[in-house]
């Protein structure tokens, strides 16, 4: 799948919007938080699916790339799957054992995955400073 760049930074700060305020369950309510977590879960996708080339191109990055291109996934998965468990409205009350368990790993996994994102951020600099840079021409 490919997009310009400049869709490419839009989609982007949606996708950054859309994960600060899922980091503000408190402000927003279950209900909310729920339903913007499965738009997130889409947009992740969409998100791997346009970045596929260099996904599949991964053993050619640094160290520093490979560490976040391992944990944010792993990360996100961990923070879907605990968040499905402890879903109440979605997909209803999976009545799951050991709910703080499961509410310790979703608060671990989300608290992992912003550090991740924010690496993420760092590791992709030269590409947004490229936008920003020409855009002020």
């Amino acid at each position: 799948m490919k997009m310009s760049l400049e869709r490419r930074i839009a989609f982007e700060c949606g996708m950054l919007l859309v994960f600060v305020v899922l980091q503000m369950s408190h402000v927003t309510g279950v209900l909310v938080h729920e339903v913007l977590n499965a738009a997130f879960f889409v947009l992740v996708v969409l998100h791997w699916a346009v970045s596929w080339k260099r996904i599949r191109n991964i053993h050619k990055a640094t160290r520093a790339r490979l560490v976040v291109f391992l944990v944010l996934p792993a990360s996100f998965l961990a923070a879907v799957c605990s968040g499905i468990m402890l879903s109440g409205l979605l997909f209803g009350q999976l009545d799951a054992a050991g709910m703080e368990t499961w509410h310790r790993a979703h608060g671990w996994s989300t608290r992992i995955m912003l550090v991740a994102v924010v690496f993420h951020l760092a590791n992709n600099r030269k590409m947004l400073a490229s936008f920003f840079t020409k855009r002020k021409r």
